[in-house]
């Protein structure tokens, strides 16, 4: 699993270090980092990545601010 997308932003996920789990980063346009999640169990990796959208645009949303756009 290299690459996945929701709400069309997009995450990389690489094994961690010493092989104890799973790194994700969320990147939006021109692959600006929007967040990054850690799990140990490769099954969760979807949740972990749609949950890190979902938190960074209801951040964005609370502050008011415009959120980055995802990738095109």
């Amino acid at each position: 699993m290299n690459c996945l997308i929701y709400r069309d932003y997009r995450c990389e996920v690489f094994p961690a270090d010493e092989g104890q789990g799973w790194e994700g980063v969320v990147t939006g346009a021109e692959g600006q980092c929007l967040g990054t999640f850690f799990t140990t169990c490769q099954a969760d990796i979807k949740v972990e990545f749609d949950t890190t959208v979902n938190e960074y645009l209801a951040v964005c949303e609370e502050r008011c601010f415009t959120p980055l756009p995802p990738a095109t």
